[in-house]
């Protein structure tokens, strides 16, 4: 596997197919690191009731009733943004890189037109993955709170100790088993993560059904498990460096929002409210937009991967470097 032309190729890609930002601002806004803007909202609203009792400003009925339906509006979007969109993008995405590599010149309706043929496949994998991921994550949460639920029960007469008495009393043992619980569970999503990947590669390159597709992409992770570890740290670090210049768009607009809020919090609560209602959905767009050209280049790499990985197990022996070179 040539990893140096599967990240440059990804790059070309992400630049020459204007119209995948499309479906990178879909996937950004409905990813973690999509939400910058509604993170940035919540922490003025918090730092509003903060202030509240030193300022006694009371929240009008109106901008209640206003924040109530802003909330509501954004929640249902945001279900169908990541219900519907999101996996008819992720397939879009893949498609249109399956495509070109192809000989094809696929436009935006034709990568909608095959994000939506696998999108009920693509959303089964989703559940199929993510729904036992969850319950098993919820489990191993309370599992390594049994100590603090056994200490909150045995001293409920007096749940008025000092941190460092509750930290003592949880001793080394109760520590630990948090620690430990945090650590599987980044392990965990560490290990599942290139095999989502490539079993949505193998519903969309090779057209399977979901249970199919699964095993098809965690047996040819496992077949070329060098590779797909060396592509996998190599996309981590492009996201650590990624990251960085994202906090450097971040960082000044988050202490722009931070001071306006506190200066607006000393003259009236409910125009901080308001405010932030505003900048809300400007702020996840924008960080959305940002999250969603490495989402886009992410997409890519897995792809221009698999693809490799797929024209070199069917091709003749003689044939696999001419394939690889192309």
């Amino acid at each position: 596997m040539d990893v140096g032309r599967i990240f440059s190729r990804s790059l070309e890609l992400l630049w020459k197919l204007k119209f995948l930002w499309v479906f990178g601002l879909v996937m950004g806004l409905t990813s973690g690191g999509g939400g910058g803007g509604g993170g940035n909202s919540n922490v003025s609203a918090r730092n509003g009731s903060f202030g509240n009792p030193f300022t006694n400003v009371q929240i009008e009925p109106a901008v209640i009733v206003i924040a109530v339906i802003v909330g509501l509006i954004l929640l249902v979007v945001g279900l169908v943004l990541f219900f519907y969109f999101r996996f008819v993008s992720r397939g879009a995405l893949v498609a249109t890189v399956r495509d070109v590599e192809a000989g094809g010149a696929p436009t935006l309706r034709e990568a909608w037109k095959n994000g939506r043929m696998f999108y009920a496949r693509l959303l089964g994998l989703g559940f199929l993955v993510n729904v036992p991921l969850v319950l098993f994550s919820i489990c191993v949460i309370l599992a390594a709170l049994v100590p603090l639920f056994s200490f909150a029960f045995s001293n409920r007469g007096r749940l008025d100790d000092s941190p460092n008495q509750v930290f003592a009393a949880l001793g080394i043992t109760g520590i630990l088993t948090i620690c430990c619980a945090v650590l599987c569970l980044v392990l965990l999503s560490f290990v599942i993560h290139p095999l989502y990947e490539f079993a949505v590669r193998a519903i969309v390159l090779e057209d399977m059904p979901v249970r199919a597709g699964l095993r098809q992409g965690i047996q040819r992770a496992r077949e070329n498990l060098g590779n797909v570890l060396i592509v996998y740290l190599l996309l981590m670090g492009a996201r650590i460096g990624y990251a960085i210049l994202v906090a450097i768009v971040a960082i000044p607009v988050g202490l722009v929002l931070a001071f306006g809020a506190f200066g607006l919090l000393q003259a009236n609560l409910n125009a901080l409210i308001l405010v932030a209602l505003v900048l809300a959905i400007p702020l996840w767009l924008l960080f959305g937009a940002i999250e969603g050209v490495f989402q886009i280049f992410e997409s890519n790499v897995w792809t221009e991967a698999y693809l490799s990985l797929l024209n070199r197990s069917e091709a003749p022996a003689g044939q696999e470097s001419v394939i690889s070179g192309q």
